[in-house]
């Protein structure tokens, strides 16, 4: 399967490596090719570097792996309708570093996944709660076409 992974850090080239081991075509998306140098030579012939709407095209699935803080300017950069009859998986965390001890950057009522499944505009997205890591977790549906793992 095509995977496009929009993102540069660790996440996203932690899951690229990963889908590559699993036998998967990867392309990593991201504003600044030449951090990705390093994971493009190791990633062999099946794993590639373009920008974000490189990967958002390239991917059947595309995994939205930036900080949470960029996520929606990612997607919008990538181009909604690269999006269009795929699966989004969204791994992002809403949370500012900036001060040393994350604090969460959204409110009530209008979490990053809802900002994300707003710019989708009634695509499909997963999103994947990172406690997953932690134990096991369960597929529950809050909403239309928007997905959540939880633990």
């Amino acid at each position: 399967m095509k995977i496009g992974i929009l993102g540069s850090g660790v996440v996203a080239q932690t899951l690229g490596s990963g889908f590559l081991a699993k036998g998967h075509h990867v392309k990593l998306g991201t504003r600044e090719a030449a951090k990705l140098d390093g994971w493009a030579n190791e990633a062999g012939k099946d794993g590639s570097v373009g920008s974000l709407t490189d990967a958002a095209e390239f991917g059947e699935v595309v995994v939205v792996a930036v900080s949470g803080a960029a996520a929606v300017s990612a997607v919008e950069q990538a181009g909604i309708d690269h999006f269009n009859d795929k699966t989004v998986i969204d791994v992002t965390n809403p949370l500012d570093f900036s001060a040393g001890f994350p604090k969460f950057t959204v409110v009530q009522g209008n979490s990053l996944a809802e900002q994300l499944q707003r710019a989708l505009k009634g695509r499909q997205s997963l999103q994947h709660d990172q406690l997953e890591r932690h134990g096991r977790s369960e597929i529950w549906r809050r909403e239309r076409d928007t997905f959540y793992c939880r633990r």
